[in-house]
């Protein structure tokens, strides 16, 4: 029951237009409060992509998606070497058609600390929420973080 780290996502769109949104950025915060790092959306046309930032702001990893492989996204580190991934692995026909419950698989880059582990399971949460949960989900709504909404989780 004890809180180990917060994700934060603040509102990142135009209230005038649901289409002309900002780039996403979701914040991970210790369970003390401190910034522990952060997840930012990176504009690109052929792939999803996001960057890891560290607690002091020094980009860590980058995070990216091709089109042609939905459901996979690739964690590279500096040098673009694919050192770990998040994918979504399908659960059943059943269950994906008729529930909007999903399941990731991370492996993290061998390098990385307990920080670097807490900031890229939010952008599991993130990669999940932007991707692959539905719009028109009424169950739960205070707790979703569909394009446009804000949300704050916490784990623990």
């Amino acid at each position: 029951g004890q809180e180990i780290c917060r994700f934060n996502r603040p509102f990142r769109c135009f209230p005038s237009c649901c289409w002309c949104c900002w780039l996403q950025l979701l914040e991970a915060f210790d369970s003390h409060g401190a910034k522990i790092g952060e997840i930012k959306q990176l504009w690109s046309i052929f792939n999803r992509e996001f960057q890891m930032i560290d607690e002091v702001g020094n980009p860590k990893f980058d995070i990216m998606g091709p089109m042609c492989s939905p459901w996979t996204f690739k964690i590279l580190n500096n040098t673009g070497n694919e050192v770990g991934f998040i994918k979504k692995k399908w659960s059943g026909l059943l269950k994906e058609a008729m529930t909007d419950a999903d399941n990731f698989a991370i492996q993290f880059p061998p390098q990385s600390t307990y920080k670097d582990r807490a900031v890229l399971l939010g952008a599991t949460m993130l990669i999940d929420f932007l991707y692959f949960e539905r719009a028109d989900q009424s169950a739960g709504a205070e707790m979703s973080m569909g394009v446009g909404n804000m949300g704050t989780f916490r784990i623990g």
